[in-house]
């Protein structure tokens, strides 16, 4: 009776266990274009800016980034993902670690800071 038991708890138990699943990271490797800012408190007001400006985010396959504001080169460090979660280091002001939520549809990166007055950017992509 002790072994039916064990054997039934045991199997309870297996059945109440559930794989976790790793949802597949999202893929934002490649060059991106700024192409909208919405919200915020401390950025211009809404505005769409047109192909060409320069605004520029570079992921890289080796966890490396370059941010470009009109063309020239701003920012750079380290990223990694995390789900939904893109965590960076910005090197170009001393390795703060600084984490946005993104999501990709299609060609667009919608890029949302972990600071509500930096509002949302909207990047479409430009090359792999």
């Amino acid at each position: 009776m002790k072994k039916l038991l064990l054997i039934v708890i045991a199997a309870c138990g297996l059945a109440a266990c559930k794989k976790n699943e790793v949802s597949p990271a999202v893929n934002i490797i490649g060059k991106w274009e700024l192409h909208e800012r919405k919200g915020g408190f401390i950025m211009p007001p809404d505005s769409t800016y047109s192909a060409g400006n320069g605004n520029i985010y570079q992921f890289n396959s080796d966890g490396s980034y370059q941010q470009y504001a009109n063309g020239t080169l701003a920012v750079n460090g380290t990223y990694r993902l995390d789900k939904d979660t893109l965590y960076y280091n910005n090197n170009s002001y001393g390795d703060q670690a600084l984490y946005s939520l993104i999501t990709v549809s299609g060609n667009t990166l919608t890029f949302s800071p972990q600071t509500a007055d930096m509002g949302t950017m909207i990047y479409n992509k430009l090359q792999n």
